[in-house]
């Protein structure tokens, strides 16, 4: 039953690492970041509209890869 459950296991963790893959989730990662490092910084609000649409893409974004970041997440924490 042991080695069931590891096979089961290291299965999730495949499927997961091919999520990661397929949704490019550490690119996107990486552009979320960028993202918000340009809303801290001095004069991001000047022009609203503009603003808005950064913020519109990080939460787009953090929408689509958030899931697959808990899934990988939970796998690794058993």
């Amino acid at each position: 039953m042991y080695a069931d459950t590891i096979t089961l296991l290291k299965s999730y963790i495949k499927r997961v690492k091919a999520l990661h893959e397929t949704l490019d989730v550490e690119n996107r990662q990486e552009k979320v970041r960028a993202l918000e490092e340009k809303m801290a910084a001095p004069g991001f609000w000047d022009d609203n509209d503009a603003a808005q649409g950064v913020i519109g893409t990080v939460k787009q974004i953090k929408a689509e890869i958030d899931p697959a970041l808990g899934l990988g997440t939970r796998i690794n924490d058993t």
